[in-house]
């Protein structure tokens, strides 16, 4: 009889745990979301990974740029599927957005072909750059703004 209340009130208390947990919308606040986007940029080498493209492209190389920006992505969706700053959550996904967009022209692809400037340019100009300012006064001292 012990052993059966045992484990019923063993499975009562996980069920528990995990509808608190599941049903918990507790949302970081923008320090903690800048705290985050740091600690995931270290853990994802996102400088090193910076600094390896700046060289890559004066090698003519897209690989280690592609590869930069994939990593800021992962970082970026993770900390805008936690914060609860909806203007830095909006920065951050609209960041994703257009990195993946960069990713799509220079992927696979030679700066040195002839359209690949233009496109790269036509991009450049496309985008809003209120979202990274965003983020940058929202994280003053982060990586994202290291001054």
């Amino acid at each position: 009889m012990f052993n059966k209340a045992a484990i019923t009130m063993t499975a009562l208390a996980v069920t528990s745990t995990l509808v608190l947990t599941a049903c918990s919308s507790t949302k970081l606040s923008t320090v903690e979301s800048c705290a985050l986007i740091d600690e995931l940029a270290v853990e994802h080498s996102i400088k090193e990974k910076w600094e390896m493209a700046y060289i890559a492209i004066l090698a003519e190389n897209t690989e280690p740029v592609v590869d930069a920006l994939e990593a800021a992505s992962i970082v970026y969706r993770e900390v805008s599927e936690q914060t609860g700053d909806r203007g830095l959550r909006t920065a951050l996904n609209t960041s994703v957005e257009n990195y993946q967009k960069f990713i799509e022209i220079i992927k696979d692809r030679s700066p040195n072909e002839p359209t690949f400037d233009a496109e790269v340019g036509e991009l450049t100009d496309e985008m809003d750059d209120g979202h990274v300012e965003y983020i940058r006064r929202a994280c003053p001292g982060s990586i994202v703004d290291p001054d």
